[in-house]
């Protein structure tokens, strides 16, 4: 029985960039449009142990630290939502899924947006992310989601 005292370290990064186009469908008090994106995510992970008490090889090689990093880009299709509620507030909903690096990715958004100056937007909500993603022994099944607070700035 051997104990040992030390620290593992993780440090964790997900970039994601989307270009989307998009055409309006319905332009009235609620606004619809189908979007075409495409999503390019990027993952990148480190790990780095400090054993105290027992010197030790702890990764292949000899060394203490081991880092690697995966991306990929998706094509999605969906719909985006605007309900106006009031002057200058509206919902907001938008919904996307598609493949192509992963196996499958969705997202889902829903949020109020508030336009308190002239081309400036106040904006808050729910996200959820989804990913489907397997390559050479790398597996991302993952769901992140969350509340996000914005500012839109039109120009």
């Amino acid at each position: 029985n051997v104990s040992v005292n030390g620290a593992l370290q993780v440090t964790t990064s997900i970039y994601l960039y989307q270009g989307t186009v998009g055409y309006r469908l319905l332009d009235e008090k609620t606004k619809l449009d189908v979007i075409g994106a495409l999503r390019y995510t990027r993952l990148v992970a480190a790990a780095d142990v400090k054993i105290t008490t027992v010197p030790g090889i702890v990764f292949p090689g000899g060394a203490t630290s081991a880092s690697g990093h995966e991306n990929w880009t998706d094509a999605v299709v969906g719909l985006a939502v605007q309900q106006s509620i009031a002057d200058n507030w509206w919902l907001t909903g938008y919904v996307d899924a598609g493949a192509g690096g992963s196996d499958f990715t969705y997202q889902v958004i829903a949020g109020v947006n508030w336009m308190y100056a002239k081309d400036f937007t106040a904006k808050a909500g729910y996200r959820q992310l989804y990913w489907d993603y397997e390559n050479n022994g790398t597996v991302w099944d993952m769901t992140a989601s969350g509340p996000y607070i914005g500012l839109g700035i039109r120009f």
